[in-house]
């Protein structure tokens, strides 16, 4: 993440402090003291504490955001869609770098599923990676019904993020080729049938 190793540091404190209490239960003198720093530290990086949640997960999201666009934008158009080993072996690096970046990230997305956090990051997931997977999947198949390619799309979006979060309320337990594997062994089968559908 790009955020200064203040900033970063009041977001690990956070974190911490959600394993065991809600955030509305979370003061900023509590982070400030506990981390010794000043307040007015604190809003230098953070309006207020839900604000550094918002902050984490739209860092999150945007690293997220950058590995899918980094180059899986336009694979698919180089690739058989009558294949779905083909598929497979197209979007493997790229999936895989998108696992590696989460599990890099994994204390941060643990810290984002506690109950305390107040905050559905798995929804939010599935809805960047739904808009990305649209652009790409509208792309390669331009010719067809769009009602037909937003229920393909949601319905591997679902699927997706149904693995993602498997893996990660399971901390982490699988390794990131697994789940790289997993995940491709439901889209591309999806992504061949929906390409068939011509």
């Amino acid at each position: 993440m790009a955020l200064s190793e203040t900033a970063q540091l009041i977001i690990n404190h956070t974190i911490k402090l959600l394993e065991t209490k809600p955030i509305t239960s979370i003061s900023i003198v509590e982070v400030t003291s506990s981390l010794q720093i000043s307040r007015v530290t604190f809003y230098k990086y953070f309006r207020n504490i839900r604000d550094v949640l918002d902050v984490l997960v739209e860092e999150l999201l945007l690293g997220f955001s950058q590995k899918l666009q980094k180059k899986n934008t336009h694979l698919l158009d180089f690739v058989n869609m009558n294949s779905s080993s083909a598929i497979k072996a197209t979007l493997y690096d790229n999936a895989l770098g998108v696992d590696k970046y989460f599990y890099a990230n994994r204390k941060y997305i643990k810290g984002l599923l506690f109950k305390n956090s107040g905050i559905d990051f798995i929804s939010m997931l599935q809805a960047v990676y739904y808009n990305h997977f649209h652009v790409a999947i509208e792309n390669v198949l331009s010719m067809y019904d769009k009602k037909i390619i937003s229920r393909y799309v949601n319905y591997m979006a679902s699927g997706v993020t149904a693995i993602w979060q498997e893996w990660f309320i399971n901390n982490f337990d699988l390794s990131v080729e697994t789940i790289t594997n997993d995940r491709l062994d439901m889209l591309a089968p999806s992504l061949t049938a929906l390409y068939m559908r011509k």
